[in-house]
């Protein structure tokens, strides 16, 4: 993964990150109406729990991709001492994403 595809992923997670904090103020001015339904406030309180887990997520995987960004690339010439090794730093892949 090039730096520029890092920072166009940072990029797309803080626009992701806005917007349901965006959809989190809406949710609650909806919960404030006091024609909103039992079962719809349920659903709103869900959905705002939902938004905040996935902003924590997103913000992590922020952070991982800015330290990805600032630490340099280093290549591994052996396999086998990469594989064995514990010291050995790993570059920044798009696997490595997944267990951010």
């Amino acid at each position: 993964m090039t730096k520029k595809e890092m920072q166009e992923d940072i990029n797309n997670l803080r626009d992701c990150v806005e917007e349901l904090k965006e959809n989190i103020n809406r949710l609650e001015v909806e919960n404030s109406i006091a024609s909103t339904s039992k079962g719809q406030r349920e659903v709103n309180d869900y959905l705002v729990n939902l938004c905040n887990q996935q902003i924590e997520v997103s913000e992590k995987k922020i952070r991982y991709l800015l330290l990805c960004l600032e630490s340099p690339i280093t290549e591994n010439h052996n396999l086998y001492d990469a594989i064995t090794s514990p010291f050995t730093l790993f570059r920044c892949t798009p696997r490595s994403l997944l267990f951010a």
